[in-house]
This record gives structure tokens, C-alpha cells and sequence, in this order.
């Protein structure tokens, strides 16, 4: 099924969902009970059913208690990798295909991951979405720009329902730099919403071509420099508003509008602190970031570790809302290729291509300006006329001013992080 098509099958799905959403939407805008009450009650229901529809989480011999919390802490942690190793057994008995959604990830070890979601998480994600557009100042059937999303190779505009009935505009890899800048600002959003790196970018294309003027950039998936929302706010003349998420949870946490701290979305995640051994930290120590996404029945996320690293705020925001705040210590990074010009590209559009093709794992390295090599596990039935075909690709999408070359690679030979993380880009320039 092509981009366009599933988007159609999706927009059916969406459509759906749309009266359930605006309920929920309208529910969180009736802020008299309290936070901790709603969690309760939330964490109360996921692991009554989990544990028993759930292989893996019934292996555990936990029996729900009265306090959902010490329930909750009788679990242990969870990994990705966890999760792959018994993939079938982190799947409800009772799930419903017909009520679910899938989307994929690579995170910490780089080797793509199917997760699905139920109609509920996407619910409560997209009415949160349209609270938070509501205290932006946004019409919630907002304009969004979509730059470099890896999956349109050409333009593409869609609507989507159940999310206030939010209009994307969006476009992969560029061939046709002015008439890519002249759809955008004909498109005029409202929102541009992509990575820092992506933002940076947008500006560059644009700039021979005319001036964007939205009303909020919204940034995610990278960590945001201090340097980087600047340059990115003085060029769109318009507030950066950065989000923290996982696809396993979706956003994780917000930037308030006024004090730009980041709001835990309290009403739909329960975030913790740990140490090494999955034990929960006090507030304003340092460690693990782990999530409990409250909705997803049908493979759930329970007590997951995001492999990044933070804090809980041990002091409120003082806009006064509920939702305690989270303080990101580190985060990600994807890099950006050096091209012999002088100028840069977002890696992590090259990586997303390759992933197209059969391979597991994947490492893009860079030693010079003349060249770069990418080191990938092929998957079973892989062949070297596949591998061909994704260094064409890739080296096609450069405009040929970088030949790529792809290299079959044994695990020892990538590079990870100094917290064991997987690495999608690793330069070996010296500037």
C-alpha cells in the first residue's frame, strides 16, 4: 500500500474516532478534579487487564492491589529489547485488529520495532493535541507543514478528523527546490512542526524563494540547543515550542507556552525516575526516564525505559497547572551530513530512506567530504542487488553530491553512545 493510499484507509479510521475525541476534549477542559484522581483511576484499569490478558505481564505473578502505584512498582522495567525477544508475548489475548494502528520505531539499538496502539491512545492523544493548540492561541482546524518527512517523496496535503480536522502539508526528499518553497508558502500554516535540524533546514530551501510566517514552531524528536531555537524563532518570527515523546507513548511532555517548562501530559502517561535497577528516584535526582503509556491495552507499555535521561522538577510550574515537569537532561541527537559544498542534510532523512529496503540495522558514517559509508545488517533475504539499489537511492537523494556506499556489518562494528545508545550518525571529520 502506497503513502497516499494509507493515508485514505487512516482517514476512514480518523473519521471514526472523531466524536470520541472531541468528548475527551471537551473533559479535559474540566479541570475540577484533580490530576492524581484521574491517574488512579487510569493505572487502576490498565493493569487490572493487562496483567491478566497480557503473557508476558501475567508471567510476572503480580495480582492487582487497591493502590494501583504499588502495583505499579512491583513490575520491573522494561526494555525494547525485552520486548523484541518475546514480541508475541507483549500482545493482549483479547486484542481487536480492527481497533488498532500500528507505527514503527528503531530507537536505542537502531533495529526497527512494530508498535500498536488502540483507538483509546489515539483518542486521548489527539485530544490533548487539541487542548494544547486551544492555549497556543491555535484554530483547531490548524494549517501544520510536515518538512522532509521521509515517507512523501513529493508533495502531499491530507486532512486529518479526529484531530480537530488539522490540515498537513508535508514533503520528503526535494528535487525541485522552488516548487517545493512555492507549495509551502502557498500552504501558509499555521504550525510547522518537525525536527530542529529539519527547521534549519526549511530555512535554508526557503530562503531564495520568500518568506514563511507561521504561528508557532513546534519542534520534537532531537534535542533543541539554546543556539538552534533562536536561529530557528528570529528567522519564522514566531515562538519555538519543543515537545518530548516516544511512538511508544507519543508526547511525553510540552513545553508550557508561558514559562516554557515541559508539562508532563499527566492525564494519559505516568513518567518515573529510576536508578540501574529500576529503582524510582526522588524529584530533582537525575536517571532513567521511564513511561507507562495509560491507554494502550493491546500491547502495552508498561514501566518502558525511553533510553533517555532526565528529571522530575521538584517545584511546579508557575503557570499553576497540575501536570508535574519533567526536566530533560539529555537527549537526541541525529547529526547532519557534511556535503562538499560546505553546506549540511539532516541525516536522519537519508536513514529513513534506507530503511525502506531489507535491512535490520543501519549506521551512517562519515570520514570525509567526498564519500560516506553506511554500515547495515541486512535482514533475511537481503541480497547485494538490494543493498545496490539502497546505495543508488541514497546517493540519488544527495543529487549525486556524495556517492554513498553500503557495507554489511558485524555488531561489534557500530558505534554507540556513551549511554549505550544507538547512534543513527557517527562523523569522523574533524570539523
Amino acid at each position: 500500500m502506497g503513502r497516499r493510499e494509507a493515508l485514505a484507509a487512516d482517514g476512514v479510521r480518523q473519521g471514526r474516532l472523531f466524536a470520541r475525541t472531541y468528548q475527551a476534549f471537551l473533559a479535559y477542559g474540566d479541570r475540577s478534579r484533580p490530576l492524581l484522581d484521574r491517574q488512579h483511576e487510569r493505572l487502576s484499569a490498565l493493569l487490572t487487564r493487562v496483567l491478566r490478558t497480557v503473557p508476558a505481564l501475567r508471567a510476572r505473578g503480580v495480582t492487582p492491589g487497591d493502590d494501583p502505584f504499588a502495583t505499579l512498582a512491583r513490575l520491573p522495567t522494561m526494555t525494547k529489547q525485552q520486548i523484541r525477544d518475546d514480541y508475541r508475548g507483549h500482545f493482549a489475548e483479547d486484542i481487536d485488529p480492527r481497533d488498532c494502528a500500528s507505527v514503527v520505531t528503531s530507537g536505542t539499538t537502531g533495529v526497527p520495532l512494530k508498535i500498536v496502539h488502540n483507538s483509546e491512545h489515539f483518542v486521548h492523544v489527539n485530544a490533548l493535541a487539541l487542548r494544547r493548540a486551544l492555549e497556543w492561541g491555535l484554530p483547531l482546524d490548524r494549517k501544520v507543514l510536515r518538512p522532509f518527512k521521509s515517507e512523501a517523496d513529493g508533495w502531499l496535503e491530507y486532512t486529518v478528523p479526529s484531530a480537530g480536522f488539522l490540515r498537513y502539508g508535508e514533503f520528503g526528499f526535494v528535487t525541485d527546490e522552488a516548487a517545493i518553497a512555492r507549495r509551502c508558502l502557498e500552504f501558509g500554516p499555521d504550525v510547522v512542526f518537525t525536527h530542529p535540524s529539519r527547521a534549519l533546514a526549511l530555512r535554508d530551501m526557503l530562503a531564495p524563494h520568500g518568506v514563511l510566517r507561521p504561528r508557532v514552531v513546534q519542534t520534537f524528536g532531537e534535542q533543541l540547543t539554546d543556539a538552534a531555537r533562536q536561529a530557528i524563532s528570529e528567522h519564522f518570527q514566531a515562538p519555538v515550542r519543543d515537545c518530548y515523546g516516544v511512538n511508544e507513548a507519543s508526547t511525553v511532555a510540552a513545553q508550557c507556552p508561558e514559562h516554557g517548562r515541559y508539562h508532563i501530559e499527566g492525564e494519559r502517561v505516568w513518567v518515573e525516575i529510576v536508578d540501574d535497577d529500576g529503582n524510582p528516584l526522588p524529584d530533582g535526582v537525575e536517571g532513567d526516564i521511564v513511561v507507562t503509556n495509560l491507554f494502550n491495552t493491546v500491547m502495552p507499555f508498561v514501566r518502558y525505559r525511553t533510553g533517555d535521561v532526565g528529571a522530575l522538577s521538584a517545584e511546579r510550574c508557575p503557570c499553576g497547572r497540575e501536570q508535574k515537569v519533567l526536566r530533560l537532561i539529555t537527549g537526541r541527537q541525529h547529526g547532519a551530513i557534511a556535503l562538499p559544498d560546505g553546506s549540511r542534510t539532516d541525516v536522519l532523512r537519508l536513514v529513513k530512506l534506507i530503511e525502506r529496503f531489507p535491512v535490520e540495522r543501519l549506521q551512517v558514517v562519515q570520514d570525509s567530504r567526498e564519500s560516506l559509508t553506511v554500515l547495515v545488517r541486512p535482514a533475511a533475504g537481503c541480497t547485494d542487488d538490494d543493498l545496490r539499489r539502497a546505495a543508488d537511492a541514497a546517493t540519488a537523494a544527495l543529487h549525486g553530491r556524495l556517492p554513498v556506499r553500503l557495507r554489511r556489518a558485524r555488531p561489534d562494528e557500530f558505534t554507540e553512545s556513551r549511554a549505550g545508545k544507538h547512534l543513527n550518525f557517527v562523523s569522523l571529520m574533524e570539523n
